[in-house]
């Protein structure tokens, strides 16, 4: 007797299990009065060459920027439309990609505001970063600038470690894109080495 109430709970237990798994699958977000929807993460940027003869001279400034090489080849996309590709790690040790396009497809528009801003671990490495394309000749949307330890708290997280400052700057490519470098004080990323 008592085995089979066991065996009859372990039952209820299991499908009552399965039936909540599939109510929240159903019912993954909820949205405030059902008409918003969750954001998602970023894993793709893309940077619009106007002029497809202009590509491989693109690539050359970002493998600078990225400090990384780009894929192999040019791809050709929709419409036959060449574009380059980088692979950038993510920092949070995932090993997890941001996949960034150099794309001579009309269809991305050139925004007034950098779509992205690219993280360094502290303002040091954003100081080096805004002199050397300064000395390259870089043009800047925005110079850097200094935003001091906020007071507080910024969302659920007290901001009470160091460093006490974040530097940010925004860089305009040579084909009009815009590009956001700063440090995060709060989740400090950790550089990427080659193995």
């Amino acid at each position: 007797m008592k085995n089979n109430f066991l065996v009859a709970t372990l039952l209820l237990a299991g499908a009552a299990l399965v039936l909540g798994r599939r109510k929240r699958k159903r019912h993954h977000y909820h949205g405030f009065g059902g008409q918003d929807k969750p954001v998602a993460s970023q894993d793709t940027v893309v940077y619009f060459i106007a002029d497809p003869s202009k590509l491989d001279k693109a690539v050359e400034w970002y493998e600078d920027f990225f400090l990384t090489k780009a894929e192999d080849k040019p791809v050709l996309g929709p419409g036959e439309k060449p574009y380059r590709s980088f692979k950038i790690e993510t920092t949070n040790g995932s090993k997890s990609f941001i996949a960034v396009l150099l794309s001579t497809d009309p269809v991305y528009l050139q925004l007034n505001e950098p779509v992205f801003y690219w993280v360094l671990p502290d303002v040091k490495d954003v100081d080096i970063k805004y002199k050397k394309l300064k000395d390259k000749g870089s043009e800047f949307d925005k110079k850097p600038h200094s935003i001091k330890k906020p007071k507080g708290i910024l969302g659920v997280r007290e901001v009470t470690q160091k460093p006490t400052e974040v530097q940010a700057f925004i860089v305009v490519d040579p084909y009009g894109n815009r590009a956001g470098v700063v440090n995060n004080p709060i989740y400090v990323p950790s550089l990427i080495t080659e193995e």
